[in-house]
């Protein structure tokens, strides 16, 4: 046991499967998915707005929409708007690249929404880079929401003068005035108008990307834990062929007790490799591994069916040549139906995760999650039991085969 256990651990390429690829593999997964738990619009660089107000103003009611404008656009964290003096600096702006888009307020912008008499089209140049296409847009989705406020706010002055004159009474422009900067101000809130999110995800809170990258470090461990139990138990294989099983069949120490001895190292080697990667990736990526009696639990039925699926796996290995091919295989294979890289993805069918079930991997990862959950002894006794169960069988399977093979 002493001897397989330092074998293992004097191993560079043993500690790397055993430790860094699985954090190695999930580090990956976090740098590419930790933007998931930030806010989406914080990760967008602003889009850099010039706008050049021309708007004379209404004087009758002291209305000036073409400021509200620049203050509304100001008021929206993804925007980075400066004043331009006049329509040709605005495009130069852009022309030079010293913005993204131009936003020029023609001279009666306020008169055509408020003047008695209908005047030229409410209109707004926006002048932009053509090779721009999100910024752009959330310009015009901006500039579109305090035009309809503009809208509205017309249509409530129209209203409160309508419901005067019936009463035989008239609205000065001071009144007109406020009810219009009433109706924008609470119409015109930039956040109601334009919503910016991660293409085809939506954003994530962070307990939500925790929670995922929680998952992803259990299917990682259970995958690389089954790994280590074969590769640990390939030095039955690899003493066989050395001849160092032939002289251990000559001293006192029977079959059952050189087994014995293998799979206590296998058994180390695996609480070795939990023990350091429940404690380095909670320091790096901060997941909450819960409380310890649940996580024994979870690890014990781990331990115990990865310790006999890899002894069972060399047994089926006459030379160390197939081992290789054996170990890759069957742990890929076997680690893909148990839904090793694919259950910790949102929306995975109900079906899929049922027939993963099918493999120790499975039950395994299910193990855990129930543990991570804070399940009762109730709900962890039986995926435990099947593990143990199954670990037990593949131990007797492949002690069966190695038996006949060291006779």
């Amino acid at each position: 046991m002493r001897k397989d256990l330092l074998h293992e651990l004097r191993s560079f390429f043993a500690l790397f499967m055993m430790v860094g690829a699985p954090l190695l593999i999930a580090g990956l997964l976090y740098f590419a998915f930790g933007g998931l738990s930030q806010g989406g619009a914080r990760s967008l660089a602003p889009t850099r707005v010039v706008v050049a107000d021309l708007d004379k103003g209404y004087p009758a009611m002291g209305a000036h929409l073409g400021a509200q404008l620049v203050r509304h656009l100001q008021s929206a964290e993804i925007l980075d708007v400066s004043v331009a003096p006049d329509g040709p600096a605005a495009r130069a702006a852009v022309d030079g690249r010293r913005a993204d888009v131009a936003v020029i307020v023609p001279e009666d912008f306020s008169a055509a929404f408020f003047g008695a008499e209908p005047g030229p089209p409410r209109e707004l140049t926006l002048y932009h880079d053509p090779t721009l296409t999100l910024g752009p847009s959330v310009v015009r989705a901006v500039t579109a929401g305090f035009l309809d406020s503009a809208d509205g706010a017309r249509i409530a002055v129209e209203v409160a003068a309508a419901q005067a004159a019936e009463q035989g009474r008239s609205i000065d422009g001071a009144t007109a005035k406020r009810i219009a900067e009433s109706s924008i101000r609470e119409t015109g809130d930039v956040r109601d108008t334009v919503e910016i999110r991660q293409p085809g995800t939506g954003q994530r809170s962070p307990n939500e990307f925790a929670g995922m990258m929680r998952a992803i470090m259990v299917a990682m461990m259970v995958f690389f834990v089954f790994y280590t139990g074969a590769n640990a138990a390939q030095s039955l294989v690899r003493e066989r062929e050395d001849g160092t099983l032939a002289r251990l069949s000559t001293t006192p120490a029977s079959t059952v007790t050189v087994l014995v001895g293998k799979t206590l190292a296998i058994g180390l080697t695996i609480l070795v490799q939990v023990a350091v990667l429940l404690g380095v990736s909670a320091a790096l990526f901060g997941i909450s591994w819960g409380e310890p009696v649940r996580m024994l639990v979870a690890f014990a039925g781990m331990l115990l069916a990865a310790t006999g699926f890899g002894i069972m796996l060399v047994s089926f290995c006459r030379n160390s040549q197939q081992v290789g091919p054996v170990l890759g295989a069957g742990l890929t294979i076997t680690g893909m139906l148990g839904g090793l890289f694919t259950n910790f993805v949102p929306g995975v069918p109900a079906g899929l995760q049922a027939a993963s079930l099918a493999m120790p991997q499975g039950w395994a990862a299910h193990l855990w999650t129930l543990a991570l959950a804070g399940a009762g002894a109730g709900e962890l006794a039986m995926p435990a039991l099947v593990l143990a169960g199954m670990g037990v069988g593949f131990f007797f399977i492949g002690t069966a085969v190695l038996r006949r093979r060291l006779a």
